[in-house]
């Protein structure tokens, strides 16, 4: 039995565009497979179409697999479906299966949309694409859509394999400030799950609650990366990762206790709510260098309606802590939400600019399927209305009040020509460091970053 996993086109992961993909980081839920699979005795290739040089046909013509797992999320839906119709159409007896967000939202609605498709996973795929696996082995039938109870005991689950990916020489490097250099970065997640309701996220297609991997369980796969791939720098992908302040803090006593912080570098998202000063000075003794915060509005009133229910108080001391803690700062924002009108982005804008951190990033709203958001949308709500179905990630998909799409491009292009002055000489010497890296690595797109960067090079110059 042979398995493709496909993680389609259309993915972007560095955390600056230089117009093209640049990504950082593997599809992680495509390493928990593989490495299922692979325990499981059964030979697996993975095709990141987004950085890979091997075409899709050439792939299949080498690998002849009987099964062709795609993952998608919305933004990449209808690459995943070509993807699914050149595998029909090199071999009408290849079984085509999908999973992920999109899909995991709108199951029926997927199989509906593409007629190349044999089945949809709903949810976490671990289970369901051995049990499809086997069926197919015994000439069973395959069901169109494998709907999964979460697995509730992570620590059963094997450890990424990065060895099919070989992150060191097929992803982009990303900037490291403790090092000053580019390093390679593998994704960890150490969780699954989210209890909170922000209206524009389908994370819960996870399912309800949150399961936690132990700390020991963690540590060790960290150790494994460090021994078996030479990781020096790792990203806790998990929605929160300061959700268990409890848990956090053992896995910090436990880097340090092993002399682990010494050897590499981290950073995580964490929900502002969720830390204080005494968890954040722990962490950076434990080697973490910077903490993303998603605050996507600095007006409190479209706070409560998006359901992130954050005052500027609060996320003006979770930054300021974060930054005696000797942490970096990372922040998210996003323009053209419900409600929202010229007036509240610029204030967001300006808080921006007021806070301490080391850098932001301005997105574009996405609206996702089986979101609250979508809801509001379909009703009108919040002022909202639909001018594109695409979901694109640099053009608006709806007009808001008084911002038509013009303007939500145009104010989040502002938001992200923003420099913190305090952590100019970092950025500066970031900057520099990714240019010289981009130039020699990406030749290609290396005139296209510089494009990109250089309102931020005029105003260190002015």
């Amino acid at each position: 039995m042979r398995v493709l996993l496909i993680d389609p086109a259309r993915g972007f992961y560095a955390e600056k565009s230089p117009g093209k993909i640049i990504k950082q980081t593997p599809n992680i839920g495509l390493a928990y497979l593989a490495a299922i699979l692979k325990k499981e005795g059964i030979d697996v290739d993975v095709l990141d179409i987004s950085i890979t040089k091997r075409s899709l046909i050439d792939v299949l013509k080498s690998f002849e697999p009987d099964i062709v797992g795609i993952s998608s999320m919305t933004f990449n839906i209808k690459d995943a479906y070509i993807c699914a119709k050149t595998a029909k159409k090199f071999n009408p007896n290849i079984l085509t299966v999908i999973g992920g967000p999109h899909p995991s939202a709108l199951p029926y609605k997927t199989l509906k949309d593409c007629k190349y498709l044999d089945s949809v996973v709903k949810g976490e795929g671990e289970k369901s694409f051995k049990e499809i696996i086997y069926n197919l082995a015994k000439g069973e039938e395959i069901s169109k859509v494998y709907i999964n109870n979460p697995i509730e005991d992570l620590d059963t689950i094997p450890f990424p394999d990065w060895s099919i990916f070989n992150i060191e020489k097929n992803y982009s490097k990303a900037y490291n400030f403790r090092w000053g250099d580019m390093r390679n970065i593998y994704p960890i997640i150490t969780a699954r799950g989210c209890p909170f309701n922000c209206i524009f996220c389908y994370s819960h297609y996870l399912g309800p609650g949150v399961r936690f991997r132990s700390p020991e369980n963690v540590i060790e796969e960290i150790m494994r990366n460090i021994d078996d791939y030479g990781a020096s720098y790792f990203y806790f992908a998990d929605d929160n990762f300061s959700l268990n302040q409890e848990r956090l803090l053992k896995i910090c006593d436990l880097l340090i206790e092993n002399g682990i912080n010494e050897e590499i570098t981290w950073k995580c998202q964490s929900k502002i709510s969720t830390v204080n000063g005494k968890t954040l000075k722990r962490m950076r003794e434990a080697s973490c260098e910077l903490v993303f915060y998603g605050i996507e509005t600095g007006n409190e009133a479209i706070q409560k309606k998006i359901g992130k229910n954050l005052t500027r108080e609060m996320i003006r001391k979770a930054v300021d802590d974060a930054r005696i803690a000797g942490l970096y700062v990372r922040a998210s924002f996003i323009i053209g939400l419900p409600y929202e009108t010229k007036e509240s982005c610029m204030e967001t804008i300006n808080f921006a600019k007021s806070l301490n951190l080391t850098s932001s990033v301005f997105h574009i709203l996405d609206v996702y399927p089986g979101t609250e958001l979508e809801r509001l949308l379909v009703s009108g709500e919040g002022g909202m209305k639909k001018i594109s179905e695409e979901v694109s990630r640099v053009s608006a998909m709806v007009e808001v009040n008084d911002l038509d799409g013009e303007s939500i491009v145009t104010l989040a292009k502002m938001g992200n020509d923003i420099v913190y002055g305090d952590t100019m000489l970092d950025n500066v010497h970031q900057y520099i460091t990714e240019l010289k890296y981009y130039r020699e690595t990406y030749p290609d797109l290396h005139s296209q970053y510089l494009i990109n960067v250089k309102p931020c090079i005029h105003r260190w110059s002015a």
